[in-house]
């Protein structure tokens, strides 16, 4: 089928980063999708979840809620975001009494299997040395890509070094007559900034001039009830 419009708008959202790790197929190694589509069992005691960003800290947070050990296992600094070191300290502070505990400049190297398929323990690269934490539930937390792939091989917009397409502040691509929103466009990855962006392109489509700007509005991260 052809279509003829004036304007399109691309809504291509994005999807859980993976990194190739050694056991990283194995059943017990989920993402915040996979998380909610094909968990099919009660987890143990040890949690272990590899990242220091939002999704990471927001997810750990639930984890050690249900009474389980968490850790999170981060490359660099956790909670990035944060730039205000009182409040960063404070966040972890809180979390820390909570019971959380962070493994920081940190790598996951190794998740081995039981033999059948399960996941059994995390082999993790720390400054102190290489540790084994023995769990049947590892959570990655690396981020999200764009699903520009398809739509790049056909249109040649102008996306930055992690695929995420360049918008202006109305939702314009490099082609003015095409726009993108929501998760295609780069984090915050929130119901309430694709949503913002959608209300934003349809204004502008229609002949009213609007704009916006993630960035120019407060972010949040949800922790615990003391900091969230």
């Amino acid at each position: 089928l052809e279509f003829h419009a004036k304007n399109l708008v691309l809504a291509l959202g994005a999807r859980p980063a993976i990194s190739n790790l050694p056991g990283e197929q194995l059943n017990g190694v989920f993402n915040y999708q996979s998380f909610v589509e094909m968990l099919d069992y009660e987890p143990g005691n040890t949690v272990v979840v590899v990242g220091g960003g939002r999704t990471a800290i927001e997810y750990g947070c639930f984890f050690n809620a249900t009474g389980r050990r968490t850790i999170i296992v981060a490359r660099h600094q956790v909670m990035p975001m944060l730039k205000d070191a009182e409040s960063r300290t404070y966040a972890l502070q809180m979390m820390v009494e909570q019971g959380m505990e962070f493994w920081e400049n940190a790598e996951l190297i190794h998740i081995q299997g039981d033999g059948m398929g399960k996941v059994q323990a995390a082999s993790i690269q720390t400054p102190q040395g290489l540790m084994n934490v023995d769990t049947d539930f590892v959570f990655m937390a690396l981020g999200g890509r764009a699903n520009s792939e398809l739509v790049a091989k056909t249109i040649d917009l102008d996306l930055d070094d992690k695929g995420f397409i360049k918008v202006n502040r109305r939702m314009q691509t490099s082609i003015p007559a095409i726009y993108a929103v929501g998760d295609v466009t780069g984090p915050p990855m929130e119901m309430f900034k694709a949503r913002k962006e959608g209300v934003c392109a349809a204004k502008n489509i229609m002949g009213k001039v609007s704009e916006y700007r993630a960035i120019d509005y407060p972010d949040f991260m949800h922790t615990h009830y003391e900091v969230s």
